[in-house]
């Protein structure tokens, strides 16, 4: 159900946003209202006070695991603003312990969140972004590509990977529509995530990183904004990676 009233007609793009209240995901709603947007920012918690003042932000309440849920959010989207040109799906969360630790329950409901719940809203934008010749983001982790650890558990490494895929899929299949796709793998980012780790667990991070600091929220929202721009027209299926040079692919 929507957090507030905004006005049904704006000038503008619009960019709908999934994760909107965690770490990276506020640093990627601060970009795109830099960047002209309006956006239609979805969490499944309730917005800071003052948060729904903005008129240039539709706040919408949603469990990403729930498809009706998210059907409701793009019925509203069409009401309020009957547009779509970008797309970032930034819900997830990280798990935790090797294969043998993880319940076949944790490991479906990891999936769903960190994968499954994208594919869904993924598939419900599509036909909204071929008019806009559109884009989607999808927030993956350099978990996807190196396996993970028991940091972070198979599970999210394992969604986190299917989301790469995922996004090359959509890029080969609806480029010819005009619609891009592209997937960002970040590495260790200083959010409310990773203060689940001891600070010796981030020093050690941190001394494997070349560029020598933890990523900022700020970074990642950055090649978000890129790649939604049409400075990267001609860019799709592309794997971002945002991790200091930890991980060089």
């Amino acid at each position: 159900m929507p957090f507030s009233e905004s006005p049904a007609q704006m000038d503008g793009r619009v960019l709908l946003l999934t994760g909107a209240l965690g770490g990276i995901g506020q640093a990627i709603l601060s970009r795109a209202r830099r960047d002209g947007y309006r956006v239609f920012a979805i969490d499944r918690a309730d917005p800071p006070a003052g948060a729904a003042d903005d008129p240039m932000i539709r706040w919408f309440r949603a469990d990403a695991t729930n498809d009706d849920q998210a059907a409701a959010a793009y019925r509203e989207l069409d009401r309020v603003w009957g547009r779509l040109d970008a797309v970032v799906l930034a819900a997830g969360a990280v798990g935790a312990g090797r294969v043998e630790d993880v319940p076949p329950l944790e490991f479906r409901r990891l999936i769903d969140l960190n994968l499954t719940a994208a594919f869904v809203y993924a598939r419900l934008a599509l036909p909204r972004l071929r008019p806009a010749k559109g884009c989607l983001v999808f927030l993956s982790s350099t978990n996807g590509l190196t396996g993970g650890s028991p940091l972070s558990g198979p599970a999210y490494a394992a969604a986190k990977a299917g989301l790469i895929a995922l996004s090359r899929n959509i890029a080969r299949d609806y480029g010819p529509d005009g619609v891009r796709a592209n997937c960002i793998t970040p590495g260790p980012i200083d959010t409310p995530m990773l203060d689940r780790l001891s600070d010796s667990v981030k020093d050690s991070l941190r001394a494997s990183i070349p560029l020598g600091r933890i990523g900022s929220a700020d970074d990642v929202a950055n090649a978000v904004g890129f790649l939604c721009s049409d400075e990267a027209r001609y860019l799709t299926g592309v794997t971002l990676t945002v991790a200091g040079g930890m991980v060089m692919a």
